[in-house]
């Protein structure tokens, strides 16, 4: 029984420190990792390059205005877009206004 608990902890102790390697299809996206890294390290590398590939800066004219008609679209009326962090006094009864064309 004892060889069993050895063979168990030899085992786990090998995965520990076994290096990781991403599947042949991921290896150019991964590029430049360091995969000897480990714990915060290569969170940190790993991070970085995740934040990097899925980064899509917008301007606010026209990129944020026109992705906030597809993210912020009014559900009652997909010709508006809902006011989130303000509103449009049109017909001056603020509490009517939270969409705008």
């Amino acid at each position: 029984m004892k060889q069993h608990y050895a063979l168990i902890l030899l085992v786990i102790t090998s995965l520990g420190y076994a290096q990781l390697t991403p599947p042949a299809n991921l290896q150019a996206y991964y590029s430049g990792v360091d995969f000897t890294k480990t714990e915060l390290d290569l969170f940190d590398d790993l991070a970085v390059k995740t934040a990097s590939k899925h980064t899509n800066p917008l301007s606010y004219t026209p990129g944020i205005w026109e992705s906030s008609k597809i993210t912020d679209e009014d559900p009652n009326n997909p010709n508006n877009v809902q006011l989130f962090y303000g509103y449009s006094d049109i017909d001056g009864n603020y509490v009517t206004d939270t969409t705008e064309r």
